[in-house]
């Protein structure tokens, strides 16, 4: 009788940020670490809490954007007074 075994996730990548060197944007090497610990943690995630995460950002991108058109149009309205 065979057990079944559940692979294990890799380590996740380790996100240090080192000083950056003269010139560099210190909040862009933050971002840049941020960005690969989440696509790490996305990869490993339930094929069912990848497509919740995603389907929340899309509602979110949209949410944005109607909000943006909005506060153009009220701004617009003002501007013309």
């Amino acid at each position: 009788m065979s057990k079944s075994h559940r692979p294990t996730a890799a380590a996740p990548p380790t996100a240090t940020v080192a000083t950056p060197p003269a010139g560099a944007d210190a909040t862009q090497s933050n971002m840049q670490a941020q960005e690969m610990l989440a696509s790490y943690e996305l990869a490993n995630l339930h094929p069912e809490q990848g497509k919740m995460q995603h389907e929340s950002r899309s509602f979110q991108t949209v949410s944005n954007v109607m909000k943006n058109r909005t506060d153009t149009a009220k701004n617009s309205i003002r501007n013309i007074n």
